[in-house]
């Protein structure tokens, strides 16, 4: 195993690769390398193409449009970023600016089609329901940034035909860890993720180096009907419906490692509606320590053991071969529920002899040597509590809707105009989410992350840093958070995306 001193796996989380290989096309303000396996090595799991800031600045065009996939029952026709599955991986440091040219190339919605058929002009709609498939947005979750504006702003709508350019400042003390972006315009967002729409970003922390091999795993499961289109909400609204699980665009991928390597691996889930329990603990060939969650650096690595991804989480892992030849690497089954999901192939993690020479890593990875501290992740005290609120998760029955059903939070669903929770600047708050629903819900909460503090009424040792919490069916959890930095208006939802659409989603605003 690769020696690394403790200082540095403590902030692994961070860590950076500048990647070797051919040049992607970038523009101005930033550079970029063709997807490639991180070892070189063919037939190896690629990792998604890479576009790197430069000089504090990475400049995207990011063009939203439809693009063919090849999934394991046959070609396919999918909403995409530039036609890829998934989007290029960004890379930045705290600090630095993301502009991203955002450029919607999707025909008009049907909406709008019908209306202009009959003579009519568009309608602006805020339904708790899918709707518009075609109208977009951008959303940078997990970042701590501005949320208005031009920035990580889920209210603003991109349609049709139209452009817009986000600036997305990222603060200097930003953690450095494995985020995404996303849609979320709310009605379009599940169709848009279930197709296929998501991308990482790492935030990088250069401050020390060693040779780990870097994998940046971007799970999907994009489903389609016999036609190999998604158009049908059914399809993507139903959580039983079968998936095919992708790792960066490929079905059932082989990773390689060499017996007594450490790699680094950073897991996303990216699709819409599954969880992802894995069971690391049971994989003979390699073990695995978990050193960030969500984005944050754990303060100590601890095994991997068990761990359950929702959609939107990320984990990094220190991953190390343990045991030559070839070994599932999958999703357990599992109760979603009232669903019972079987377990699902990911791909084949093939342990190689350790004096092979078939495999090299050729990228050097960057450690940070700062301290949790540097975050401002601290603990949140008793007495820093000045609001407590109780969050009811819920479910009621609306003949006519999607499925027939409207998600709610404290019993109504989604009020576009309305801001039921309203924080001032600086203060912290201690939620108490109460699920009243027979399925667990990921509650995911915008711009600050937040500690866990209780589940089922059990207090959590080690108070997790997360930005999305998974609630047991019937259960309770206990959050605390601060409001830092950043006044104005974002969202907490569910994040099971057919949820968020049907209406479990909370506007929230921040005053100073």
């Amino acid at each position: 195993m690769i020696k690394l001193s403790r200082r540095a796996i403590l902030e692994l989380a961070g860590t950076a690769i500048l990647g070797g290989g051919a040049l992607l096309l970038a523009p101005r303000g930033a550079t970029g390398t063709t997807g490639q396996s991180p070892m070189n090595f063919p037939g190896d799991l690629p990792n998604p193409p890479v576009l790197q800031s430069e000089a504090g600045v990475l400049s995207v065009k990011l063009n939203v449009n439809y693009g063919e996939a090849a999934l394991p029952q046959g070609p396919a026709r999918l909403r995409l970023y530039d036609g890829a599955m998934p989007g290029a991986c960004w890379r930045v440091r705290p600090g630095d600016r993301i502009e991203v040219e955002l450029c919607n190339r999707l025909p008009p919605d049907l909406e709008d089609s019908e209306t202009a058929a009959a003579g009519l002009p568009a309608k602006v709609v805020h339904a708790n329901r899918p709707n518009r498939f075609n109208t977009t947005n951008l959303h940078f979750h997990g970042m701590h940034v501005d949320p208005r504006g031009d920035s990580d702003n889920v209210f603003l709508e991109i349609h049709p035909g139209q452009d817009f350019r986000y600036n997305v400042d990222i603060p200097i003390d930003h953690p450095p860890g494995t985020f995404w972006y996303h849609p979320h315009r709310h009605g379009s967002v599940a169709i848009q993720i279930a197709s296929g729409m998501a991308g990482m970003i790492v935030v990088d922390d250069p401050s020390g180096q060693s040779d780990l091999v870097e994998r940046q795993m971007v799970i999907q499961a994009p489903i389609v009907g016999e036609d190999g289109t998604l158009e049908d909400p059914a399809l993507f609204m139903a959580l039983e419906n079968e998936r095919d699980f992708l790792i960066n665009g490929v079905h059932a991928p082989l990773i390689h490692i060499h017996e007594g390597e450490t790699q680094l691996w950073r897991l996303l889930s990216a699709n819409d509606s599954q969880f992802l329990p894995l069971d690391f603990g049971a994989m003979a060939g390699v073990e695995a320590e978990l050193v960030g969650w969500d984005g944050i650096p754990l303060a100590e690595p601890r095994p991997a053991g068990q761990l359950t991804l929702a959609p939107g989480n990320r984990a990094d892992l220190l991953v190390t071969g343990r045991r030559k030849g070839s070994h599932w690497f999958g999703r357990s089954a599992f109760d979603q529920g009232l669903v019972r999901l079987p377990e699902a192939t990911l791909g084949e993690i093939v342990v190689l002899d350790a004096g092979s020479a078939a495999v090299s890593a050729t990228s050097p990875v960057y450690l940070p040597a700062s301290s949790m501290q540097r975050y401002r992740l601290r603990p949140i005290r008793d007495e820093e509590i000045t609001q407590q609120r109780v969050i009811e998760l819920g479910h009621i029955r609306r003949p006519g809707e999607t499925l027939d059903v409207n998600f709610t939070i404290n019993g109504v669903p989604h009020q576009h105009h309305a801001f039921d929770i309203v924080g001032k600047l600086g203060e912290a708050e201690e939620w108490t989410f109460i699920n009243l629903t027979p399925f667990p819900h990921p509650m995911h909460v915008h711009v600050n992350p937040f500690e866990v503090i209780e589940v089922n009424g059990v207090p959590v040792p080690d108070r997790p840093w997360m930005d999305t919490v998974i609630v047991p069916a019937a259960g309770v959890v206990k959050i605390r958070t601060r409001y830092e930095d950043f006044p104005g208006d974002f969202v907490m939802h569910c994040h099971i995306l057919p949820h968020e659409d049907a209406g479990m989603m909370m506007n929230m605003r921040i005053v100073e």
